[in-house]
């Protein structure tokens, strides 16, 4: 089973990235479970037809104990099992208690034991404010990590924080498998973010446009996997899920992040051309 871990701060594009994964890989007929570990509750958007009154945290608290997984998965409109997490009230408690209590519920239902699917993929808040957010990297959950980025400072930090969890975790089978760049079709500092991979030890996997067909066809809550399957967008999507199935999880390398003061100096901006 392919395991999948997606990172990313809020508004990097991580969640369109996974829905168009997950539709990848279940287009192609292989079974996949799509976790959406987001209080927001927005990662099974664009892959189902109707969001559930009740989350899966929901269940969990109201019935204490679940004993069977249909109580907890969605279908997908390809075939996917769907688990939206959901949260707490805002402001009333800790989201990330929430994708703990979850992402135990799969391990206990046998949803990530050998043979159940051929992919589960986390879609995971990046945004690392308590260790529950954390959970989709415990063992014998999640195995390749990616994160989702632009080349803004708010974004490095976050993936910086990011590779520092993996770094904690790595003893259990846990691995950086690359970062994926959120990128404007003009005008952004792809020598930057390229500089930031190496210095983590680790590679830029894919550029993904910022296509208007990506919004075209959220609006209509579908992913442009789906709804434009010839587009440039589609393609770098599937071959983006050709590449991660590639990766041989024994050869990736431990990630280097930077101390807080280094990372700071690292996004301070070199002088212009034709400055002194």
């Amino acid at each position: 089973m392919q395991r999948l871990v997606l990172f990313g701060k809020g508004g990097s594009g991580k969640t369109t990235v996974s829905s168009n994964l997950s539709t990848v890989y279940a287009g192609a007929g292989q079974r996949v479970l799509h976790v959406g570990c987001d209080p927001k509750r927005d990662s099974l958007l664009c892959l189902v037809d109707h969001i559930p009154q009740r989350s899966a945290l929901d269940r969990l608290l109201e019935e204490q104990e679940v004993h069977d997984p249909a109580e907890l998965i969605v279908r997908g409109r390809h075939g996917q099992d769907c688990i939206d997490t959901g949260g707490l009230e805002a402001g009333l408690g800790c989201g990330g208690r929430g994708v703990l209590l979850v992402v135990e519920a799969v391990q206990r239902l046998g949803l990530l034991r050998d043979g159940a699917y051929d992919v589960a993929l986390f879609d995971v808040l990046g945004d690392l404010v308590c260790g529950g957010f954390t959970a989709p990297m415990r063992p014998g959950v999640g195995e390749k990590v990616f994160v989702v980025l632009s080349d803004d400072v708010m974004s490095l930090f976050a993936a910086n924080s990011i590779a520092r969890a993996i770094r904690t975790y790595e003893e259990h089978g846990i691995r950086l498998g690359g970062l994926l760049v959120n990128a404007p079709a003009r005008g952004w500092d792809r020598a930057l973010v390229q500089r930031f991979a190496e210095r983590l030890s680790t590679q830029v996997l894919a550029t993904i446009p910022r296509s208007p067909r990506i919004r075209e066809a959220e609006r209509t809550r579908r992913t442009v996997v789906e709804a434009f399957p010839r587009s440039r967008a589609a393609g770098t999507f599937r071959k983006l899920a050709r590449t991660i199935e590639a990766l041989d999880v024994a050869a990736l390398p431990s990630p280097t992040p930077m101390g807080d003061v280094e990372l700071v100096e690292f996004c301070r901006p070199g002088p212009a051309a034709g400055d002194p």
